[in-house]
C-alpha cells in the first residue's frame, strides 16, 4: 500500500514540476504532506519526518547560500571581465582559439553556478567575435551547455548539492569521488572545441575583419580595478584549498565572503547593501533546496521508498542489476530533458539509488552515473528556462538548437561516461 502511494506521490509531483503552474517550492512542501496524510500519517509523524529531511538538506542549501554570495561579489568587481577580455584578446582572430576561449570563459563566468548569469557575461563578449569571424553563433550553445556542465561538479553547483541533499551526502566528498569526470570532461570539451572550429574554418570561407573589443573597463571605478588582482588571489586559494579538502565547505565559504565583503565595500552599510543586492540570487535556490527536504524526509521515513525500491528490484533482472548505474548514466541526458533537473534528481535519484542498493551498486555510484549522464544538456532542455535565454540571444530556435547541438551533446556525455567508466569513477 504505501509503495501505490509513494508511486502515486511521484507522479504527481513531476507532473506538476512539469505543468510550471505551481513553483518548485509548493510542490515540494505540499504534496509530500497530502500523501503522507493519505498514507494515515498523522501530523506529529509527518513535522518528524519533516524535520529530519530538512535536516539533512540545510547543509547544502547554507553552502549553496554562502557560495553563491561570494562568486556574486566578485562578478561585480570585474573579476570575470579581465579574464574574459584576455582571453579574447589571446584568441584572435583563429577560429580554433575562439571556440576554446569561448568554453574557458563560460567555465569562469559560471563558478558562481548560475547558468543565466554565465549567458550574460560570455554571449555579448563572444557574439560580435562569432559574428565578425562569420562563425554561426548556435555553436556557442554547444560550447557553453557543455562547459556549465563541467562547472556544475562544483561542490557548490545545482547538481552535487541536489544529489548531496537526497542522498545525505558531504558536496565535497562527492566533488572529490567526480574530480577525475570533471577534468576528463574539460579535456574532452577542449578537444571537441578544437574540432568543431577546424571544422568549421574548413566549411566555410571566412573573411574576416579585425575584431573590435567593447571596453569594458569603464564601468569600474579605480579601486575595483586594482582590488582585481586580489580578488582573484583570494578565489584561487578558496578553491585550492577546496580541492585538497583543507577545511570545511561551509567554513571556507564563510571566511572567503567575509574577506570579501571587507576588502570590496567600505563599512556596514554598503557591506550589507551587498548582501541584500545578492540575496536574491541564493535564497531562491536555498529554498528549494530545504522544500526538497519536506518530500526526502517523508518518502524515506514513512517507508514509502523501502516499498517501491522492493517491488521495482524484483522486476529488474539480476544480469543487468550490478550494471544499472551504467544504464542510467547513457539513459541521463534523455531523461533529464524529458523530466526536467528538481524531477530528474530529486524525485528519481533516491528511488534508481535505492534500487542499485539492493544490487551492490552503492548510491553515490548511482548518483555520479546520473549525474555524469546529464550533465551537458542543460542548454537544449526543453523545460530549462536558461535555454530560452541562450537562444534568444545568440538568434536561434529550438527546432534549430536541438537539430544543431543535442545530437554533439549525446555522444559528448557518452564519451565522458565510457571515460569515468575507464578511469573508475563508474566502477563495474
Amino acid at each position: 500500500m504505501l509503495g501505490a502511494i509513494g508511486f502515486i506521490m511521484i507522479a504527481v509531483l513531476i507532473g506538476l514540476l512539469l505543468s510550471e503552474k505551481v513553483h518548485t517550492v509548493v510542490v515540494f512542501c505540499v504534496v509530500p504532506v497530502v500523501f503522507g496524510l493519505i498514507a494515515g500519517f498523522g501530523l506529529k509523524d509527518l513535522g518528524n519526518f519533516i524535520t529530519f529531511g530538512v535536516g539533512i538538506t540545510s547543509r547544502t542549501a547554507i553552502l549553496a547560500i554562502f557560495a553563491i554570495l561570494y562568486f556574486s561579489i566578485m562578478s561585480e568587481q570585474g573579476m570575470f571581465d579581465g579574464i574574459v577580455r584576455g582571453l579574447s584578446k589571446i584568441a584572435g582572430k583563429n577560429i580554433v582559439l575562439v571556440f576554446i576561449a569561448t568554453a574557458l570563459i563560460a567555465c569562469f563566468s559560471h563558478l558562481d553556478g548560475a547558468s543565466a548569469s554565465t549567458l550574460l557575461v560570455t554571449v555579448p563578449a563572444m557574439l560580435p567575435v562569432f559574428n565578425k569571424l562569420k562563425v554561426k553563433p548556435i555553436n556557442m550553445i554547444f560550447i557553453i551547455s557543455a562547459a556549465i556542465g563541467v562547472m556544475n561538479l562544483m561542490p557548490w553547483a545545482g547538481g552535487i548539492i541536489r544529489v548531496a541533499s537526497v542522498l545525505q551526502l558531504d558536496p565535497g566528498d562527492m566533488w572529490h569521488k567526480l574530480l577525475p569526470a570533471q577534468i576528463a570532461s574539460f579535456v574532452l570539451i577542449i578537444i571537441s572545441c578544437g574540432i568543431l572550429g577546424y571544422i568549421e574554418h574548413k566549411t566555410n570561407a571566412h573573411k574576416t575583419t579585425d575584431v573590435e573589443l567593447e571596453d569594458t573597463e569603464e564601468k569600474y571605478s579605480e579601486r575595483q580595478i586594482k582590488l582585481r588582482p586580489f580578488n582573484l588571489g583570494l578565489t584561487g586559494v578558496l578553491i585550492v584549498i577546496l580541492l585538497f579538502g583543507w577545511m570545511d565547505l561551509k567554513m571556507a565559504f564563510f571566511l572567503a565572503l567575509s574577506i570579501a565583503l571587507v576588502l570590496n565595500y567600505k563599512g556596514v552599510r554598503e557591506q550589507q547593501g551587498a548582501l541584500r543586492k545578492f540575496a536574491g540570487n541564493a535564497l531562491p535556490v536555498a529554498a528549494i533546496m530545504l522544500s526538497a527536504g519536506v518530500f526526502v524526509g517523508v518518502v524515506s521515513k514513512s517507508g514509502m521508498l523501502t516499498e517501491m525500491v522492493n517491488f521495482l528490484s524484483k522486476l529488474i533482472p539480476s544480469s543487468i542489476g550490478s550494471y544499472l548505474h551504467i544504464v542510467i548514466a547513457i539513459l541521463a541526458m534523455p531523461l533529464f530533458m524529458i523530466l526536467g533537473a528538481d524531477s530528474f534528481l530529486f524525485a528519481l535519484l533516491p528511488l534508481f539509488a535505492g534500487i542499485g542498493e539492493t544490487f551492490g551498486v552503492a548510491s553515490v555510484d548511482m548518483a555520479a552515473a546520473m549525474l555524469i549522464g546529464c550533465n551537458f544538456c542543460l542548454l537544449i532542455s526543453p523545460l530549462a528556462p536558461t535555454t530560452y535565454l541562450a537562444m534568444e540571444m545568440v538568434g536561434t530556435t529550438l527546432r534549430e538548437n536541438l537539430k544543431a547541438n543535442m545530437l554533439k551533446i549525446y555522444l559528448l556525455s557518452l564519451a565522458v561516461v565510457g571515460v569515468s567508466i575507464i578511469i573508475g569513477v563508474l566502477p563495474l
